[in-house]
């Protein structure tokens, strides 16, 4: 796969709220970093098991996760809206960027910076 797939792959894992599209892509001693938090995720089972509550608790909100394709320094990234379905407004926005080795997601980071405004957005929502 390449890495645009592997990241598409990643968006649909957001877009349908289910890790299932990511868990065989991840590499082993993935890393997950977040700007948001200062703790780092050391292993890819700890951050399957983050995921997949973080799923649920969406699914069991009033909100929708909305993932973007894009792009940050010419690789693939994400761009990761939250909305509130009740007033309809958007609650959050982030951008997820990946690093890649050998056919794998070897980590990913949650960003503000860059934020959304600063990757370029392509017009693909991978379902």
């Amino acid at each position: 796969m390449t890495n645009k797939d592997l990241a598409t792959e990643y968006a649909k894992a957001f877009n349908n709220l289910d890790i299932a599209y990511i868990e065989k892509h991840l590499a082993e001693d993935f890393k997950y970093t977040s700007q948001k938090v200062f703790s780092q995720m050391e292993s890819k089972v700890e951050y399957l098991e983050y995921l997949e509550a973080k799923f649920l608790t969406i699914k069991n909100s009033q909100s929708k996760l909305i993932a973007r394709m894009g792009l940050f320094r010419n690789e693939s990234c994400i761009a990761l809206y939250q909305i509130d379905l009740s007033n309809k407004s958007n609650t959050g926005t982030a951008t997820l960027l990946m690093e890649y080795e050998n056919g794998k997601i070897k980590s990913a980071g949650m960003c503000m910076i860059p934020s959304i405004s600063q990757i370029q957005l392509l017009d693909e929502m991978p379902y």
